[in-house]
């Protein structure tokens, strides 16, 4: 009976152990897997926050690259590009004028005054133009690399007030794709530009051309998988003095203007929740240099006028309220080579083809520019 029931005893140990041990390795089991499972959804949780935060700080980088120095350099690739358009055309009322009073001194009678036939012959009172330009520019500085095109439009129209003074109306579309190199990404603007525009003849020889544009801008941005757009609006100004002085066959037009911008940003939040406060954009340049052109008549009757020039360009003022830790372009000073072909069909039309090569005095800059203008007079 004593062995029995020590057998008994042993049993019911036995089965109590084995409840105990099942048990014990069911909640190790619970526990383990509830832990792995913590570690790796904080391991996952950590992933993404660091995939997201490296997209977004990325795309705060890009962006603020963009407006602080991406967009300052096309402040004044725009404002350069329509200072010399102004310019050009006061050069065409001057040729204008010049071929009146060729035909005048051409017409006139032994005794030195005009034939009655010539009397009414005046210059062209009213003209209509319209130019189309491409742009290529690059900035190869390691610490802030870009490249990228500029597209615009100009549209305009212009009518002599008096003999001296001729105003006129100026429209412009313009667009402009640039690639980030140093911080991968890529950025666009679309343009909208009016204002009027003047050209007055100090003397016969001296004219003032100058332009006043307010322009409308839709920006976009991409980094990373992060987009932003914001819409900016800005003001151009530029006037420039401008001699002409015959040498013989050639002329000689020594020149000096100044230019001032300023491009608002509105504040905007990107596709990652980062805030872009508002910033503001200033630009402030003065303008020197002197071209060369020598015109020529076919046997066909067209007149062609080839020209070449070289202009200093001084930025003696650039604010930028944008904050980025990429470094800018601070060199002040650069030089530009100008260059054109004028065809002059008769006095109502003519085809120009002309041209402009930025960057000689900076280090790792420079953009190349071409035009073509159609002008109309009547």
């Amino acid at each position: 009976m004593a062995g029995f029931g020590l057998s008994m005893l042993l049993q019911c140990a036995g089965r109590d152990f084995q409840k105990v041990l099942v048990l014990a390795i069911g909640n190790l089991c619970v526990f383990v897997m509830s832990f792995l499972i913590k570690k790796h959804f904080l391991v996952l949780f950590a992933l993404l926050i660091a995939v997201f935060g490296a997209h977004s700080t990325a795309g705060a980088q890009e962006f603020n690259e963009v407006q602080a120095v991406i967009k300052p350099q096309l402040q004044l690739e725009n404002s350069r590009k329509i200072r010399q358009l102004i310019q050009r055309i006061g050069k065409d009322r001057f040729d204008q004028k010049q071929k009146s009073r060729s035909s005048a001194s051409f017409g006139a009678d032994l005794d030195g005054e005009p034939d009655e036939e010539d009397v009414g012959e005046e210059t062209p009172g009213r003209n209509f133009w319209i130019e189309g330009s491409v742009s290529r520019l690059e900035d190869s500085a390691p610490i802030r690399a870009y490249d990228g095109t500029q597209h615009s439009v100009s549209i305009g129209g212009d009518a002599a007030v008096t003999e001296r003074l001729t105003l006129g109306i100026i429209g412009n579309y313009s667009e402009s794709d640039v690639d980030n190199i140093f911080l991968p990404g890529n950025s666009t603007t679309e343009v909208i530009s009016a204002g009027p525009y003047v050209a007055y003849f100090l003397t016969d020889t001296v004219v003032l051309t100058g332009s006043l544009l307010y322009s409308d801008t839709e920006n976009g941005a991409t980094s990373g998988g992060v987009v932003a757009s914001y819409d900016s609006e800005s003001w151009n100004a530029n006037a420039t003095l401008t001699t002409y002085v015959f040498a013989g066959n050639a002329l000689f037009a020594p020149n000096v203007g100044i230019s001032f911008s300023e491009e608002r940003d509105e504040a905007y939040v990107d596709s990652a929740a980062t805030f872009f406060a508002a910033s503001t954009t200033r630009s402030s340049t003065l303008n020197f240099g002197v071209s060369a052109s020598s015109s020529r008549v076919l046997s066909n009757g067209v007149t062609i006028d080839p020209s070449i020039g070289i202009e200093g360009e001084w930025t003696f003022d650039q604010s930028v309220d944008a904050p980025t830790s990429v470094v800018a372009n601070t060199e002040e000073f650069d030089a530009n080579v100008v260059f054109g072909i004028d065809f002059q069909w008769n006095e109502s039309f003519s085809l120009e083809f002309s041209g402009n090569y930025a960057g000689l005095a900076r280090t790792d800059y420079e953009s190349l520019t071409g035009n073509v203008r159609v002008s109309f007079s009547f």
